[in-house]
């Protein structure tokens, strides 16, 4: 991977946009090496020009990501959106900044076609054109929060519709994306990962655990609770041992926050439970939201040890594990209550 310099000479523009946007995650040496994923991400670039990487918060969608382009002889710029960019013409700013020191043709594309009364779309468009022959690879980063503007939405589609062949876009969202890429022969240009794809497997968690200093032995426990979710088996019990509130407050911010309240309510009802199924969700009361908040969940990082069984109705028997604690420390540190009214004792099995 080669980021642009840190010396590099600012761009006109440069102060109107926050330059720690454009910095590429530094990857520290204590981390687990994950060799099929790279390959994986790897293996989707060569094939495709935009790369999704779709999956809950706490997947480890950054971190691969960027442990991958450090093992790949390619360019790579790289934006991290904050939400502000959901305003079209800054995202093409932030955009043509992050690519301007590799592709110097891309200096004042978009901008310029703006200036010019040039639409949206378009000056996106001719600013994928202007990095043709850099092979260079761009990562936007949490797009998920840009992910409610059609403008922004026009930006990303257009960039991934006329990217030339030898050009890479990575998405990396917590959500996924709505792309218009043009006609459906244009859906071979976009490739994805999701959630099961970055599932830690037993010898990572093993890794993981042992860097952590906690057994490798550990490790098989760690993905039957989890899933192989990157954040359950690393925020584990016995991982913040010295900080029992780090996990909790990670899910009150970067998990619970995010959903609906119906989602939330889901969560914190079935968290008096040590597994879930769809039968007792609904009769903790959580009516008709039981089946799409059990999925969320299950994709968010709960464990679906029992996800190919059924029911007693029938229905998909998803079971969560872990999250029963930690959906109890996170309703507290909210200062949420439980009222469950006159729910039936036999839910609570």
């Amino acid at each position: 991977m080669a980021p642009s310099e840190p010396g590099a000479t600012p761009e006109p523009g440069a102060r109107t946009i926050i330059r720690r946007k454009l910095a590429p995650p530094v990857v520290g040496d204590r981390l687990v090496r994950r060799d099929r994923l790279t390959g994986r991400i790897h293996a989707l670039l060569g094939r495709a020009n935009v790369l999704a990487v779709y999956a809950a918060a706490g997947s480890g969608k950054t971190t691969a990501v960027a442990m991958a382009l450090q093992d790949l002889d390619r360019p790579v710029a790289w934006l991290s959106l904050d939400g502000t960019e959901a305003a079209a013409g800054r995202l093409l700013l932030y955009t043509e900044a992050a690519v301007a020191p590799h592709a110097p043709e891309a200096r004042g594309a978009a901008t310029d076609a703006l200036a010019a009364g040039i639409l949206i779309g378009e000056a996106a468009g001719l600013l994928a054109e202007s990095l043709h022959g850099t092979g260079l690879v761009l990562v936007c980063d949490n797009a998920e929060r840009i992910a409610g503007s059609d403008e922004a939405l026009t930006v990303l589609s257009a960039l991934a519709r006329y990217a030339p062949a030898d050009v890479g876009i990575i998405l990396l969202s917590r959500t996924a994306l709505p792309l218009d890429t043009g006609s459906t022969g244009e859906l071979t240009r976009v490739a994805e990962l999701t959630g099961p794809d970055l599932a830690f497997d037993l010898d990572e968690a093993a890794e993981a655990l042992s860097l952590a200093g906690r057994p490798a032995s550990e490790a098989a426990e760690a993905i039957r609770v989890t899933g192989g979710w990157a954040a359950g088996i690393l925020f584990a019990d016995g991982a913040v041992a010295d900080a029992p509130h780090r996990f909790r407050d990670y899910l009150s911010t970067h998990v619970l926050s995010g959903l609906s309240e119906p989602e939330r309510r889901f969560l914190v009802y079935t968290s008096l439970l040590d597994e879930v199924t769809v039968d007792d969700a609904l009769a903790l009361g959580c009516g008709r939201t039981a089946f799409g908040a059990c999925a969320a969940f299950r994709c968010a990082g709960g464990t679906a040890a029992g996800g190919a069984g059924r029911s007693r109705s029938g229905r998909p028997d998803v079971r969560i594990g872990r999250w029963r604690q930690c959906a109890t420390d996170a309703r507290h540190a909210r200062g949420e209550r439980c009222h469950l009214g006159g729910v039936g004792r036999a839910a609570l099995r």
